[in-house]
């Protein structure tokens, strides 16, 4: 985890040293992520632990944004991930959709790095060996930062904060497994790859 901790670190600091960069050069200022419609591809690591079970946690998010404004700053996101974990839950998969809405600021005299905030929320379902698949509700804050490329790629990094909150089931004591606690927190840690639509 502190491994991958120090990459995704690198990641988000590379994209302010490029944006840097670019400045030193001043190129000529683009229109800041022209197309509005940028792919996203998020492969993560995590952990809980502080509020539920402990679990340790990988899995993958796909993201299209969506920038509807001129200046290109508000985001629509629709989101699905997809994860598997071990650990007081046992071994589980877990999928989620949700609906997410952000902001990003913009750096670099070419406007190609930027610094964002989002919040997504949405629902999913958790299933366990041997156990009956249970809902949730899905809820995240995520931060990260983002560099484009002229030929549209898009590369950086992303800490995620999320919750999941479901219902409790007595089929836990049945089977004799470790329970349900109805909720289940989540820090993660996340690469962002992506292709800026032309």
């Amino acid at each position: 985890m502190k491994r991958l901790a120090l990459i995704v670190w690198l990641a988000t600091a590379s994209t302010l040293v490029i944006s840097a960069g670019s400045s030193a050069q001043d190129l000529p200022e683009m229109p800041p992520w022209l197309p509005a419609t940028v792919l996203t591809a998020r492969p993560e690591f995590g952990v809980s632990g502080a509020f539920g079970p402990r679990t340790a946690w990988g899995g993958l998010t796909l993201e299209p944004w969506f920038m509807p404004t001129p200046d290109r700053q508000f985001i629509a996101a629709p989101m699905a991930s997809f994860g598997w974990g071990a650990g007081r839950l046992d071994v589980f998969s877990q999928w989620a959709v949700a609906i997410g809405l952000g902001y990003q600021w913009y750096f670099g005299a070419a406007q190609a790095t930027n610094v964002y905030l989002m919040a997504h929320v949405g629902g999913g379902q958790i299933t366990r060996r041997e156990f009956p698949t249970m809902p949730f509700g899905y809820g995240d804050v995520t931060l990260g930062s983002l560099h484009r490329w002229k030929n549209g790629f898009v590369f950086g990094g992303a800490l995620i904060a999320d919750g999941l909150v479901g219902r409790t089931t007595r089929s836990d004591k049945i089977f004799g497994g470790p329970a349900w606690p109805g909720y289940l927190e989540m820090w993660r840690l996340g690469l962002v790859f992506g292709y800026a639509v032309h």
